[in-house]
């Protein structure tokens, strides 16, 4: 992409514009908006997961915390240009539903087990109903969801049972955002 984003190898730029519904031309756009989090020298410190919660766009949204949690470096606690184009990638409306539901899926899976259990589909549905019902209420939406006879596995839900589950329009008004 040259300039100030050179550190992007052509393989990094590819896999960018393969794995997000962006074009190149997208991409300058986004990494242009990186760099003014990242002033570094060719973008190479990250932005601090602490200063990407203070945007704008993503402050009043406490789901997108999780996703944050799943592109940053985990090492530095830092999103670095990667993770800052596939975060917004992730949320665009050019986004597939199905692709959208997996990766709020493998938010909630903080353990790698690939299902969700009570306590994560509890969080799934606080953060979705954006604190709109008591946790009674959740409590009984999440025991309802556990217990429902179409799952594989009473008492956990796998991610294409969640695909299935989680309607669309929770993940269009929560889990869409475009940058552009």
């Amino acid at each position: 992409m040259g300039g100030k984003w050179s550190h992007l190898s052509a393989q990094d730029v590819e896999e960018l514009r393969k794995d997000t519904p962006f074009d190149e031309e997208d991409l300058k756009q986004i990494l242009n908006r990186y760099a003014e989090y990242d002033s570094s020298d060719k973008g190479i410190n990250g932005i601090d997961t602490n200063i990407m919660l203070t945007m704008q766009e993503i402050a009043m949204n406490p789901l997108l915390i999780r996703l944050i949690h799943l592109v940053k470096d985990t090492n530095t606690n830092r999103v670095h240009p990667k993770g800052y184009v596939k975060f917004f990638g992730y949320l665009s409306s050019k986004t597939p539903m199905t692709t959208k539901k997996t990766v709020l899926f493998r938010c909630f899976d903080l353990n790698g087990m690939n299902r969700l259990r009570h306590e994560e589909l509890f969080q799934v549905y606080k953060l979705m109903l954006d604190y709109a019902v008591d946790d009674d209420q959740l409590m009984r939406i999440v025991n309802s969801t556990l217990e429902h006879s179409g799952l594989k596995t009473p008492g956990e839900i796998v991610i294409k049972e969640f695909i299935q589950i989680v309607p669309d329009f929770d993940i269009l008004s929560k889990f869409t955002l475009d940058l552009l």
